[in-house]
């Protein structure tokens, strides 16, 4: 699984054999696949670059909001990474 790969890969102190997919639940997959598109399949990164601050929390969300209508099955994912209390969760434990 390509997100899976792409989440242990921005683990610094991780491999790809401790986050399995088989031990990660539903919710943990949606959370990979949805930083995995946003991270790998779109521009944001590079975006943000050029992106004052006051701006970056508008771009993450025009982005979850078309990830969103181009995999539906992703939408509740990126309606809770858009919640503002949400802090990223990549470093949690699989």
């Amino acid at each position: 699984m390509a997100a899976l790969q792409h989440m242990s890969l921005r683990q610094k102190n991780r491999s790809v054999a401790d986050c399995r997919e088989e031990r990660a639940d539903s919710r943990t997959k949606q959370r990979w696949t949805v930083n995995y598109v946003r991270h790998m399949l779109t521009n944001y990164d590079r975006l943000l670059l050029c992106v004052p601050d006051e701006g970056k929390t508008g771009l993450k969300v025009m982005v979850l909001d078309e990830i969103a209508k181009t995999y539906p099955f992703l939408k509740e994912e990126c309606e809770r990474q858009k919640n503002p209390s949400w802090k990223g969760r990549d470093s949690d434990e699989c």
